[in-house]
């Protein structure tokens, strides 16, 4: 059995996009979780990211 947990909301700006992309990115590191970006049309066009936990959570 597994949950899932999907948010969606806006964010004040391209700096505090990227602050809680790099937090989010460090917590995924930590926790060996698996961390992957939304991208549009190119790579420095981030449209979010997906963190998903590892699979002994």
């Amino acid at each position: 059995m597994g949950i899932t947990i999907h948010y969606k909301g806006r964010i004040k700006g391209a700096e505090a996009f990227q602050h809680l992309h790099a937090k989010a990115a460090e917590f995924a590191a930590k926790h060996e979780w698996n961390f992957h970006d939304s991208v549009d049309g190119s790579e420095q066009n981030y449209t979010g990211f997906t963190v998903i936990p590892h699979p002994d959570c």
